[in-house]
């Protein structure tokens, strides 16, 4: 293995047997490195581990342990992880929460209720050192589906407005992000499609259906100052996915379509621009300025690392600085596994491995530190 380029050095979470191990990686070896025993996701694995590296640590977010939330502290890799009370869930699952900036907790639909709009979810937030998770009062006509947080926002709800029924009869969603209102009385909506005609196709027919990009809800979102990414699914089984890039200073927006394809973990935002990758091995990037998302294929450079494999899939992705780093697995089996981590140029243009399971075929990358 040659040298690692600088800043590419990761953060990972291993499946090691019946264990998740967080470990800091150089030159292809742990340096430090917590356990995290019998805390380990469904071989189904049905919701992604996620490694968060917060104002107060790092967090994971994977299955329960001993009764608790599936969110799991620690004051860095190497120390113990501790889990988090139990939640007001009665099933408790890992794509339901949400770790902040400030290193607090958000659980999204512990509870749903009907409203004559629709179904709405409940928002519960258990603030860092906290003990109790208190619920987050949200109007009803606002579908919750997520949370963040930005540098200069340290909550944001990802989601959309629920709108009185169209001809159809069928009620409608404008998606929309949530922050606190400055008084602190209330929410302040980020309409991100609010600013007229994207840059691309205005509508696009998916499936047999007409969709339009100004209705759905946003699943996710990421943000650095005034420039956001969200991205939105649908389809009989959310085999489409739509990625959006928006400037609020330049009040404009594009959006990308991916279908039968899916985001290696979450895009990541910057001051100059947005970067993306798929689970096939597209690079995406938004960049200021220029009001258009791009594509790159880099499977041609992935396929180079994993020789007598038909191809790569990317389960996670994240920015370290100037590089990409990505975990990567061979394609062709019906659950992905990420055997190694690549570093790449923001380009894409050369690979390069930092981590390799080949001499330990019993671990699995799960997530990268993001």
């Amino acid at each position: 293995m040659t040298e690692p380029m600088r800043g590419a050095d990761p953060t990972v979470a291993l499946r090691e047997g019946d264990d998740l191990v967080v470990a800091e990686l150089s030159a292809g070896a742990f340096v430090r490195q917590s356990r995290l025993p019998g805390c380990q996701t469904h071989e189904l694995r049905p919701y992604p581990v996620r490694l968060i590296r917060h104002d107060h640590g790092v967090s994971v977010v994977a299955a329960a342990v001993d009764g608790g939330a599936p969110v799991h502290h620690a004051d860095c890799v190497g120390g113990e992880f501790t889990t988090l009370p139990a939640s007001p869930a009665t099933d408790p699952q890992p794509g339901q929460y949400r770790v902040l900036r400030d290193g607090s907790a958000v659980l999204v639909g512990a509870t749903r209720k009907e409203t004559p709009l629709g179904t709405v979810r409940s928002v519960h937030r258990l603030p860092w050192a906290a003990t109790a998770w208190e619920e987050v009062p949200v109007p009803d006509r606002y579908l919750v589906l997520g949370a963040t947080s930005t540098p200069t926002e340290p909550l944001v709800l990802t989601g959309g407005r629920l709108e009185a029924p169209d001809r159809s009869g069928e009620p409608g969603r404008l998606p929309v992000l949530l922050t606190p209102a400055p008084a602190g009385d209330g929410w302040r909506e980020l309409d991100l499609t609010g600013w007229g005609r994207p840059s691309v196709g205005w509508r696009e027919r998916l499936g047999g259906a007409g969709v339009d990009p100004c209705t759905g809800a946003f699943e996710t979102a990421a943000g650095a100052g005034d420039l956001w990414c969200a991205v939105t699914e649908f389809g009989d089984w959310w085999e489409h996915i739509l990625l959006y890039g928006a400037d609020a200073a330049a009040r404009s927006w594009s959006f990308l379509r991916l279908s039968h394809d899916g985001l290696a973990g979450r895009p990541s935002v910057a001051a100059d621009g947005i970067t993306a990758v798929s689970a096939s091995g597209r690079l995406l990037r938004y960049t200021r300025g220029s009001h258009r998302w791009s594509s790159s294929d880099l499977r041609p450079v992935l396929r180079g690392l994993l020789p007598g494999a038909p191809g790569a899939v990317v389960t996670d992705a994240t920015v370290t600085g100037d590089r990409l780093l990505l975990a990567v697995g061979p394609s062709g089996t019906e659950l992905p596994k990420a055997t190694l981590v690549c570093s790449l140029p923001l380009d894409g243009s050369a690979a390069e491995t930092v981590y390799d399971t080949a001499a330990d075929p019993d671990r699995e990358v799960l997530a990268l530190m993001s």
